[in-house]
């Protein structure tokens, strides 16, 4: 199905007021993926008025041009959540995720998507107003809960394998910390991307509804995840509770019409370790993820 000329133009409009508000901070675009999109576009735009749409998805292909405005959108989303985020640390940060891949699945040494993956994280506490909210040197995200420290860490593991020492990491960041010093009611929440793990155990069957869809993500999500065997509690109770996102593409039947969506989750795991005081940090913890809605579907208006 191809995408509509409101989309097209949508997405450009978004992307030309990234690069003005990037330009205005010093943010480098040239040879960067975000020009390479705006061209993407404009071929498209063309392709679409000359009638030569099957040409294009020859030369591009049909997965590249069904991912690629998703990769628009999402960083459309994260400037729009974050332009007013004053935090000297947030140029950086898009200086970094704008020089990746067209695809950032593709990224090769992972720098861009774990970047992408703290922005995201980010943008979503931000908006739901969480206190104190900064980036770190020592840590990727800092903020506070009932008066106290409360740092977060992300990481993006690439296989099943991996999960484990990415965790480790993250918690060791956390006990380690400096923070703990001055405030021994410091505390943290370990931010986990499963994508790249979750992806391999979906299927790419349609879906008759967005509830359909989100009931089938859900239940391989919980499914996938009780197989991995993490037990935070391994650790000091410092580390409340996990954060678990994934992100994943389905296929919607829409007129017999099969629609792309790119769907997501997020999963909140409580440490059973002082289980009162961490269940309190993690309910409160997703309680301000659930405030925030998800970012606007690029493709499919429900």
């Amino acid at each position: 199905m191809p995408y509509p000329i409101e989309l097209i133009n949508g997405l450009e409009r978004g992307l030309s007021d990234f690069i003005n508000w990037g330009l205005s901070k010093k943010i480098k675009f040239s040879g960067s993926r975000v020009l390479k999109y705006v061209d993407c576009l404009r071929s498209y735009r063309d392709a679409l008025k000359e009638g030569s749409l099957e040409n294009l998805i020859k030369s591009q292909s049909a997965a590249y041009l069904d991912q690629i405005p998703y990769e628009m959108a999402e960083l459309v989303y994260l400037y729009k959540s974050l332009y007013e985020f004053n935090d000297p640390r947030l140029v950086s940060r898009f200086q970094s995720i704008v020089q990746g891949s067209e695809l950032i699945a593709d990224d090769q040494s992972g720098s861009s998507r774990d970047f992408q993956f703290e922005l995201h994280v980010a943008a979503i506490l931000f908006q739901a107003k969480i206190n104190k909210l900064r980036f770190d040197t020592r840590h990727d995200l800092i903020c506070s809960l009932y008066h106290n420290p409360l740092i977060i860490e992300c990481k993006r593991p690439r296989k099943d394998e991996t999960i484990k020492t990415s965790y480790a990491a993250a918690a060791y960041q956390i006990e380690s910390s400096s923070l703990v010093k001055t405030n021994p009611m410091t505390r943290g929440i370990v931010a986990l991307d499963l994508t790249e793990v979750i992806l391999p155990a979906l299927d790419a069957s349609p879906h008759p509804s967005l509830k359909a869809v989100e009931q089938a993500f859900v239940k391989i999500f919980v499914s996938k995840w009780s197989r991995l065997q993490l037990t935070i509690s391994d650790y000091s109770d410092r580390v409340s509770a996990l954060h678990l996102f994934s992100r994943a593409p389905w296929y919607i039947n829409i007129n017999g019409s099969y629609v792309a969506f790119q769907g997501q989750h997020h999963l909140v795991i409580v440490n059973v370790k002082d289980h009162q005081e961490n269940q309190k940090i993690a309910n409160t913890y997703k309680e301000f993820l659930d405030q925030v809605k998800k970012p606007p579907l690029p493709f499919f208006k429900a």
